[in-house]
């Protein structure tokens, strides 16, 4: 006969979901604000106060969002053309994650 194995595979428990809101991480070249809409649009401000607003953030579904291109392709933590994750933290904090 066939011997059949059962595997559970055991995940991290699933992170609570993102709310739209405004985020602030102080880096060291200075803050960066995430404000994340409801529409799925998002703008970030750069610490000298640039605004780079893009359409398109997902909830990653582990605590971080990606936010889709926009022309912020000088920073450390830019991917993709312009992407980034930010890991969303306690207190209305954030920080870019690679």
């Amino acid at each position: 006969g066939e011997n059949l194995h059962l595997t559970r595979r055991l995940t991290a428990p699933a992170a609570a979901p993102v709310e739209s809101g405004t985020y602030v991480w102080q880096g060291e070249g200075g803050t960066w604000t995430v404000a994340l809409r409801d529409s799925g649009l998002f703008t970030l401000t750069d610490p000298a106060g640039g605004i780079h607003t893009g359409e398109g953030w997902s909830d990653n579904g582990d605590g971080t969002v990606t936010c889709g291109p926009t022309d912020i392709y000088e920073a450390d933590f830019s991917f993709s053309g312009g992407c980034s994750r930010w890991a969303i933290e306690p207190g209305g904090f954030c920080r870019p994650v690679l």
